[in-house]
This record gives C-alpha cells, structure tokens and sequence, in this order.
C-alpha cells in the first residue's frame, strides 16, 4: 500500500520519502519540511496515534499535516 500511495503522489508531482520504521522520522524531520506526513495505524516500534502524540509533544512544524 505504501508504494502504491508513494507512486501516486510521485505522479502527481510531489516529493516523496518513504520510511519504514517510525523511529526514521524524528531523524528525517531534522532539516528537511514537510507538507503532509501519512502513516499507518499499525507500525514497527511507535503506531500511528502514538507517532502523532509524539509530533505534537516535540513541537512539529506548525505546517506540517498528519493524516493516520
């Protein structure tokens, strides 16, 4: 699924990174802007809800959406 969401919106012509473990986040946010992070509700070490918990609690960038 995640491949087909990444080749879609490739498509469409955005950027896209694809991150298979939720820990990679934190490190990719570091110096790079986000428009939209998608993830899924099940996910290696951190899920989905929690991963947004932890966006919010770390301060994300106000202009970066989450959808689950």
């Amino acid at each position: 699924m995640s491949q087909l969401i990444s080749d879609v919106m490739s498509e469409m012509g955005y950027r896209v990174d694809t991150l298979l473990d939720s820990r990679e986040t934190f490190d990719r946010l570091k110096g790079n802007e986000y428009d939209l992070i998608i993830c899924d509700l099940r996910m290696p070490h951190l899920d989905g809800p929690g991963l947004y918990h932890e966006l919010v609690r770390r301060g994300s960038p106000s202009n970066t959406d989450c959808c689950l």
